[in-house]
């Protein structure tokens, strides 16, 4: 199965949602990675079984629909993921308020460097 292609039209209504917002569009590590001054909040990816929306401090968030997994139990404190396995899991109010929420977070540690 080709894990990069196959996730063309989720990421891409990602990255549409995500324009929308303040945050500036970056490619780092081969993936879309959104960011607000110096700091990285998210990034987009395919991968075999399923897209995700990972926040670089993901531990911070309140995680009210209880959707964020560790992205790699024992070797990541603060990365979390969001995982979804069909475009039709993907509600833009729910997603988008995560996501103010992560771009307040970073704004916030942004103003304490």
């Amino acid at each position: 199965m080709d894990k990069v292609n196959r996730w063309t039209a989720e990421i891409a209504l990602l990255n549409q949602w995500f324009s929308e917002t303040e945050m500036q569009h970056n490619i780092k590590w081969g993936s879309d990675v959104y960011s607000v001054g110096k700091r990285n909040v998210l990034g987009i990816a395919g991968f075999k079984n399923f897209f995700a929306i990972w926040f670089f401090e993901g531990h911070l968030l309140a995680d009210h629909q209880e959707v964020l997994v560790n992205a790699q139990e024992g070797k990541t404190k603060f990365l979390r993921q969001w995982r979804f396995t069909d475009i039709a899991e993907l509600d833009k109010n729910t997603v988008m308020a995560y996501v103010f929420e992560a771009i307040e977070n970073a704004k916030t540690k942004q103003k304490s460097i």
